[in-house]
């Protein structure tokens, strides 16, 4: 809709970063997945706890019993943590270099007659 009113208008999507911090523990969090469900395929956790003569947890009875389901849940359940840690929600609106909208400052998006009545108050003002 914003090309009919501004034909020559740019519009360009982007990732917004999140932060560093956030990006670890996605890294680490997929990294735990991996090797979680590593473990439960081999049986090597089911090994080391006979070796070291501890008991069986009843979740560990029952993962190992039910693999596939057990690998399913430790998978979907990371991927959940894993993306919310990247999401930052972020929808910010830049016009010439000039961030006229922030979803992270305003808490919203905004709505299409706002986006456009900005829109129209950045090209007057530049046409001044």
């Amino acid at each position: 809709f914003l090309h009919s009113s501004f034909p020559s208008i740019k519009i360009e999507g982007d990732l917004y970063p999140p932060p560093i911090i956030r990006v670890r523990l996605a890294q680490f969090v997929s990294s735990l997945k991996f090797i979680l469900i590593g473990l439960l395929i081999s049986g090597f956790s089911e090994r080391m706890l006979d070796a070291l003569n501890l008991g069986r947890p009843a979740l560990f009875v029952w993962a190992n019993e039910n693999k596939i389901s057990a690998g399913m849940i430790v998978f979907f359940v990371l991927n959940t943590m894993e993306q919310q840690l990247l999401s930052t929600g972020a929808f910010e609106v830049t016009l010439n270099g000039i961030n006229v909208w922030s979803k992270l400052d305003t808490g919203r998006l905004p709505s299409a007659d706002e986006l456009q009545q900005i829109i129209q108050q950045q090209y007057s003002f530049k046409a001044m």
